[in-house]
């Protein structure tokens, strides 16, 4: 797992195969969020971008990546609708709620609830919102590493401590 800052995260699994999460690279440096070392075009050959929900912090430039590779997009249904907006295909994304398992030949991707509530705005008057989402993330050799995205449920936490190789959490 390599840290590329804030709430971005890369995971190469055993079998090559790379998952980018939440891929905020640009930061906000008037906030003090710094840009992330990372640069898009290290991601060319990314074969999942995971998000855990539309804030621009988890989002980033997933759009970027996704049009730059041939990746999946694994997201929520906010998420979907806006990057469906962005021209990306409905063939590769996957939307998914708390609850959600899908397999991508051997690696499973399952959603989990969060405590957080973010409304993006889409033109004048407009707004959408969807459950962000957390993941566990079980690899062809049975590691299992969670990615809380924001604010993981405490039930989801205890539920999963002690089956968990990886664990990482934020809180926002």
């Amino acid at each position: 797992m390599r840290y590329l800052g804030w709430s971005a995260f890369e995971i190469t699994i055993e079998d090559g195969r790379r998952l980018l999460l939440d891929p905020f690279f640009s930061g906000r440096p008037n906030e003090g969020i710094t840009p992330s070392p990372a640069r898009l075009e290290e991601f060319d050959d990314v074969d999942f971008v995971l998000v855990t929900h539309i804030a621009q912090d988890h989002l980033g430039q997933a759009f970027d990546v996704l049009g730059r590779s041939r990746a999946t997009l694994v997201c929520d249904v906010a998420t979907c609708f806006v990057a469906l907006a962005e021209g990306i295909t409905s063939e590769r994304i996957f939307h998914m709620v708390p609850g959600v398992q899908f397999a991508f030949k051997h690696l499973l991707v399952k959603a989990l609830p969060t405590e957080h509530l973010f409304l993006k705005k889409l033109g004048e008057n407009a707004y959408i919102n969807a459950a962000p989402l957390s993941y566990l993330i079980a690899t062809p050799r049975g590691i299992r590493v969670f990615f809380g995205g924001t604010r993981p449920s405490a039930r989801t936490i205890s539920s999963l401590v002690v089956s968990i190789n990886l664990m990482w959490l934020s809180w926002g």
